[in-house]
């Protein structure tokens, strides 16, 4: 068979919906490097996106992913599975791993907001993950939804404060870059970020929010930090001053549920 997964592609969607051209071709791969299946992306002239998969099958390319014995692998693969002790940086959707990586750091994802679900982790399991949401309602419930399955595998997780960055509603990494076209690793790191915890402790859910959903959010606004003997505290406002609690006091909680 000659034709490539980008002729593939093109095929399948060529009148598929009208105002969407052709933009990129995301590849997921088998942990020894073997091609999986794709995720097609497309573009109007207004800029929407529109994301489909494809996949090889007996006779060849046809829509849809193909069956999986089990959950859906994280994208990169073969770079996650390659490199057990590396730091992880996990973001919504393959466009922005694909920019980022280019930063030469270990990007993944699971795929857009709602892909979390049916997402294997277990590459994830016991390593360290900063997790960078999208600055929307969806993005960070994506991340809050993100973080507790990590948290399951026994990976530490850190979220970036997303409202320190200056971007525009809907922002993502890919903005960030744009504003920031000479970053490198060292502007990564530089990045102001906090743990993650579980988000049981809190004792009352907000209406309408999940319980990881509204932590994520308080995160955003608040500073943690571990002392000398490993202990976490969190700075965060109460009132027009700001107060320091230990993340396990009553305090701490009471703000939570706030």
């Amino acid at each position: 068979m000659n034709e490539t997964p980008e002729q593939a592609a093109r095929r399948l969607f060529a009148n598929a919906k009208n105002g969407f051209e052709f933009e990129v071709l995301h590849e997921y791969q088998h942990p020894n490097g073997d091609p999986w299946f794709w995720r097609v992306r497309f573009k109007d002239p207004y800029g929407q996106k529109w994301i489909r998969p494809i996949h090889l099958n007996d006779v060849g390319y046809d829509r849809g992913e193909p069956k999986f014995d089990g959950l859906k692998p994280l994208y990169r693969l073969p770079e996650l599975v390659t490199n057990p002790d590396k730091p992880v940086w996990f973001c919504e959707g393959e466009w922005c791993v694909d920019h980022l990586a280019k930063l030469n750091v270990l990007f993944t994802t699971s795929g857009g907001s709602t892909s979390d679900s049916k997402a294997d982790f277990a590459p994830l399991a016991k390593r360290n993950v900063i997790i960078w949401p999208d600055k929307d309602k969806e993005g960070l419930k994506h991340a809050a939804r993100v973080a507790d399955k990590l948290l399951a595998v026994k990976a530490k997780v850190r979220v970036v404060k997303i409202d320190k960055l200056d971007l525009p509603d809907k922002g993502d990494v890919v903005d960030w870059l744009d504003k920031h076209p000479q970053a490198t690793v060292g502007d990564l790191d530089k990045l102001d970020t906090v743990d993650y915890v579980k988000a049981e402790v809190v004792e009352a859910e907000p209406v309408g929010k999940s319980q990881a959903t509204h932590l994520i959010e308080l995160i955003q606004n608040a500073e943690l930090f571990h002392d000398t003997d490993d202990l976490c505290y969190a700075t965060f406002n109460v009132n027009g001053h700001r107060e320091t609690r230990s993340t396990h006091s009553k305090g701490f909680h009471k703000w939570l549920c706030w």
